[in-house]
């Protein structure tokens, strides 16, 4: 008996055949199963699975988040324990996050799931390491954008002093510092061979020591009022601090290792001002050069924070030169930050300036 149905995939008008356990949409090819006891019919889109992995897959790769999320979910949906989509959909979720809606969390989710599975497939260790070391490059990658993007943010706004700016942003270092650690863990677990695994690595140290800890631990200025009556200062206490201070000193030791000029001046007292008669530590942010190459972490801005401490600092000049460029360095950069053309004139000044330091250090 021929009885009348919807397609469920296509919504096209349908018959099948009651007397049989499966059926098939004339007009987009589904399959379709029919549970005659329940009354109710199926898709079986089991042959649609591979299709739909593939398109997501192009879609992240593109750079097309939303519409990989959308394939992700629809393998999840038919094949729960599919590892890959199930990291690819949470890692697809974080990309879409927003400082309103962060989603990082997702991805964390996602990754611990995924490994779970991975981990009692029936794959070589090799195979799961080498797996769980793209897990970890994707996760880093994605990280770095939200970290870019909070960055961004606090470098872009009008009023450099605002206690409530540093508040924030120190609260969402600390979160990037969380999922930092369960990134850098997928890694320093795993046995998998590879030269460029170590070299991810040490980039995974840096971003945490010199860039995550650094900012959680930093002192932050603020004016007590709109006349800027007082300068105050925000800052976590040495006690809510030491845990990024014994992390970063434990980066530190693996990170001199590899690279014995590699400096991160983290603040370790409470908070007060940076420049003190009895020291010769200067405020490690580089205002113009961050503002020009647009990231804190710029090589080209780390050749010159460099040169400031190895060699500026080293004579009574060279510091009233950092102190000067420190007083009236914020407000040009400010304006850089919207003045293309004058930016371009400063990145070519500097780009001649940073090759020559390069130049002279390979000398």
């Amino acid at each position: 008996m021929l009885i009348a149905a919807k397609c469920p995939n296509c919504g096209a008008d349908i018959k099948l055949d009651d007397a049989r356990e499966t059926g098939f949409c004339m007009y987009c090819g589904t399959t379709i199963i029919i549970r005659e006891a329940l009354q109710t019919v199926k898709i079986d889109n089991s042959h649609m699975i591979q299709n739909w992995m593939n398109m997501g897959l192009s879609a992240y790769q593109a750079g097309n988040n939303q519409e990989a999320y959308s394939y992700f979910v629809k393998v999840v949906e038919n094949d729960p324990n599919n590892w890959q989509a199930i990291f690819y959909k949470g890692i697809s979720a974080s990309w879409q996050s927003t400082m309103a809606n962060p989603r990082i969390i997702e991805a964390i989710q996602g990754t611990t799931k995924a490994k779970e599975l991975l981990t009692k497939s029936d794959m070589t260790q090799e195979e799961k390491d080498a797996n769980i070391g793209i897990f970890s490059i994707e996760l880093y990658k994605n990280l770095k954008a939200y970290f870019d993007l909070w960055f961004k943010f606090y470098m872009d706004l009008e009023n450099p002093y605002d206690a409530k700016r540093a508040i924030d942003f120190v609260f969402e270092m600390k979160n990037c510092f969380k999922y930092a650690e369960f990134t850098f863990d997928l890694i320093e677990n795993i046995s998998f061979d590879n030269p460029d695994l170590e070299t991810f690595k040490f980039e995974m140290r840096k971003f945490i020591a010199a860039s995550l800890c650094y900012f959680i631990c930093e002192s932050y200025e603020y004016w007590s009022d709109y006349k800027q009556t007082t300068l105050l200062y925000w800052g976590l206490s040495v006690k809510d601090k030491q845990e990024y201070i014994t992390v970063h000193d434990k980066m530190m030791v693996e990170i001199l290792k590899v690279k014995p000029n590699f400096k991160s001046d983290i603040w370790r007292d409470e908070p007060g001002p940076r420049y003190k008669p009895t020291t010769t530590s200067m405020k490690a942010g580089c205002y113009i050069a961050t503002a020009v190459y647009g990231s804190y972490d710029a090589p080209e801005v780390l050749t010159l924070k460099n040169f400031r401490d190895d060699v500026l600092t080293k004579s009574i000049l060279g510091r009233l030169f950092v102190k000067l460029y420190y007083f009236f360095s914020p407000p040009i950069a400010n304006k850089l930050k919207y003045a293309n053309r004058i930016n371009k004139i400063v990145k070519n000044l500097l780009n001649r300036i940073v090759m020559k330091i390069n130049n002279k250090n390979s000398d």
